[in-house]
C-alpha cells in the first residue's frame, strides 16, 4: 500500500490505516456523553488509528472497563473478528466468546 501497488485498492494519499484502537478520551462533540479522560476502544475510525491522536464517530467508539487492559482489548476484538469470520464460512457453525 505504501508503494502504490495494492492495485485498485490503493486508498488516496495521505493515508493513515488501522482502524481499531484503545485510549482515553482527549474531546468530545456536543451531544456526546463520553468525557475527557474516559477510557474507549473503538470499532473503526475516521482517520485512520495508526496515528496519536483517533478521530471517530460516536457508534465507532466504546467504553473500556478499568479491569481490562488495552491489550487484552485489542486481542479480544481481533479473535472475535477471526472467529466470526471462520464460522461465516460453514453452515450450522456457532462461535460462543466469552
Amino acid at each position: 500500500m505504501r508503494s502504490g501497488t495494492y492495485g485498485s485498492g490503493n486508498p488516496a494519499l495521505p493515508f493513515t490505516p488501522g482502524s481499531d484502537a484503545a485510549g482515553i478520551v482527549e474531546s468530545v462533540g456536543t451531544d456526546v456523553e463520553l468525557t475527557q479522560g474516559d477510557r474507549v476502544y473503538t470499532t473503526g475510525t475516521i482517520t485512520g488509528a495508526y496515528a496519536e491522536l483517533v478521530l471517530c464517530k460516536r457508534s465507532q467508539v466504546h467504553p473500556l472497563p478499568a479491569r481490562v487492559s488495552y491489550d487484552s482489548r485489542a486481542l479480544g476484538y481481533l479473535l472475535r473478528k477471526v472467529l466470526s469470520a471462520m464460522a461465516a464460512r460453514r453452515t450450522g457453525s456457532c462461535v460462543m466468546i466469552t
